[in-house]
C-alpha cells in the first residue's frame, strides 16, 4: 500500500497532473488547486482501488482550505507522477 507521505511528496514537488474531470468536478463543487492540495497534505488514504488495470487508485479524505471534507482520487502513473483523477466535496 502506498504510503500517504508518497502523494504528499508529489504535490510538494508539483510532481502532479490533473485530469480535466478533476478540474471541472473541482469548478463545480467551488474547489481550487490549492483545496485539492491542501486535502491531500493534511489528508488521509481511506481505501485503495486495486481492481483497474491501469493501477492502482487512491481515495484521499482531506479537507480543502475552507474546512470543507473533500475526496481526491488519484493514481501514480508509471512515470512517478501524481495524476488526480477526480475530487469531489461531502
Amino acid at each position: 500500500m502506498t504510503n500517504i507521505n508518497i502523494l504528499r511528496e508529489k504535490i510538494l514537488l508539483d510532481n502532479y497532473e490533473l485530469t480535466g474531470h478533476a478540474f471541472e468536478e473541482a469548478k463545480e463543487d467551488g474547489l481550487s488547486v490549492f483545496d485539492i492540495e491542501s486535502a491531500i497534505l493534511y489528508g488521509k488514504i481511506i481505501k485503495t482501488l486495486s481492481g483497474d488495470p491501469r493501477g492502482k487508485r487512491y481515495i484521499v479524505e482531506g479537507q480543502s482550505l475552507s474546512k470543507k471534507l473533500m475526496h481526491a482520487v488519484c493514481r501514480i502513473l508509471p512515470s512517478g507522477k501524481l495524476r488526480i483523477i477526480t475530487v469531489y466535496s461531502l
